[in-house]
């Protein structure tokens, strides 16, 4: 109920329809107070004015989509790297996912094995084909291919899971997306570029960070009240005074900037010499995505810039792609697609003759996943990528999250500080601020 709301919530829609899917969902128990099932799915639709919001019960953790992908991408991935991880290890339980959707792209399956299969027979409303089950088995593939197929099987079967509500008319034109599997962009992108809907919704915090903003919107309209939306969804921390900033940087030698433009042309010259910045401006991100506030940014274009941001800061897999962060009016010019992507939620196609301009977040698949911004959502990191272009001819940057790894995304000026020195960034640039290691 809570990721339905924060999606619904969070949208312009007056009037629509909703799906949500996760990997454990609600427990339901028996009168022995043992586990019963779990909701993992549901839908429903909505009508803001008129005060409507009719909930449909999804089907129990037998079809789960996000155990389904969960499961294997845990057993994928150990296989990969060799080593013998517990499923539930507090370190990796929540990455396994992520991690093997970046390995799908290295697959090389000419011919997919489908595991998915029809469930739930003898009761219509709940049958539908081409539902993924768990009992498939791989055989001889390499983690590769298996992680391209199961990447695949995925996508097909939440698609014939949707088409199936759609035409027993469950989906309207306006649909609205939330649970964690929504962070699959390459799903994500697969189900946009279907007919399922003409408008799909998904915010920017579809995994359970959304549920404390699903549980408000649904206490307020049940309450009868209006939902007000912040000005930008995705940033809800606070913002930090110059005097906070100054505080966290005592001892340490910087140069302020007056005027913001300023700081940003001279922060431009620096990414084009192939600096790694740390960026730290405004609110902070609410949700998994460092999206232009709390983020590590670095020149896009020498394909080496990949491994180099690995190797000093990140160390993560070699084969994980880097995100990127782009001016949204330039979309067209570098990207197959053109939609609005502000929360990073879809992975789009660089156009072939820009793959080499942006080798260090074209991913193996010629993928990327790219956010793209305006001045009205995010002024500041919008700033420093006009200045950028100023001085390169490229509206784009790399862009991953600002943090060592293994922790959090920096909250605080403290934590800025604190990460800049103990992680290989060249400059720290905090509000009005530039920070340099010498």
């Amino acid at each position: 109920m809570c990721h339905a709301y924060s999606s619904v919530f969070s949208c312009d829609y007056n009037e629509g329809t909703f799906i949500t899917m996760d990997n454990a969902g609600s427990i339901f128990f028996n009168a022995a107070g043992n586990i019963a099932s779990s909701e993992n799915h549901s839908n429903g639709y909505f009508n803001k004015e008129k005060g409507i919001f009719r909930y449909y019960p999804g089907v129990p953790d037998l079809n789960n989509f996000g155990n389904y992908y969960w499961i294997w991408a845990y057993k994928i991935y150990t296989e990969m790297v060799k080593k013998n991880i517990e499923l539930t290890d507090p370190k990796y339980r929540e990455t396994f996912c992520g991690k093997v959707m970046g390995l799908s792209a290295y697959g090389n399956v000419k011919e997919f094995q489908q595991d998915y299969r029809q469930t739930f027979e003898g009761i219509p409303s709940l049958t539908f084909n081409s539902f993924p089950g768990q009992d498939f088995v791989y055989g001889n593939m390499n983690p590769e291919n298996k992680a391209k197929t199961l990447q695949h099987n995925f996508e097909q079967g939440m698609l014939a899971y949707m088409k199936a509500l759609k035409e027993q008319g469950y989906i309207d034109d306006n649909l609205c997306l939330a649970g964690g599997v929504f962070l699959n962009i390459l799903a994500n992108s697969v189900i946009r570029d279907s007919d399922v809907a003409k408008n799909i919704h998904i915010p920017p915090f579809p995994d359970d960070t959304g549920l404390s903003f699903g549980a408000a919107c649904y206490g307020v309209f049940k309450a009868k009240e209006q939902v007000t939306l912040p000005h930008n969804i995705s940033l809800l921390g606070r913002t930090y005074s110059d005097q906070e900033i100054e505080e966290a940087l005592e001892g340490t030698k910087y140069q302020k900037f007056e005027n913001f433009e300023e700081l940003c042309e001279k922060t431009a010259k620096l990414l084009a010499e192939n600096k790694i910045v740390g960026w730290f401006q405004n609110r902070s991100e609410f949700g998994p995505r460092a999206l232009g506030s709390r983020s590590i940014l670095m020149n896009p274009t020498p394909k080496e810039n990949k491994e180099t941001i690995n190797t000093r800061i990140k160390h993560r897999e070699e084969w994980r792609p880097f995100a990127g962060i782009m001016l949204e009016e330039y979309q067209e010019e570098y990207f197959t697609d053109v939609y609005p992507n502000e929360y990073m939620l879809y992975s789009l196609i660089v156009n072939p003759h820009q793959r080499k301009k942006l080798g260090a977040i074209t991913h193996k698949d010629f993928s990327c996943r790219i956010q793209t911004v305006n001045s009205k959502l995010h002024p500041e990191i919008t700033t420093l990528l006009q200045k950028y272009n100023e001085e390169t001819e490229c509206p784009v940057l790399l862009n991953t999250s600002f943090n060592d790894n293994g922790q959090p995304i920096v909250e605080t000026p403290k934590d800025a500080i604190k990460t800049f020195k103990n992680i290989d960034l060249d400059y720290l640039i905090i509000g009005n601020y530039i920070v340099s290691k010498n």
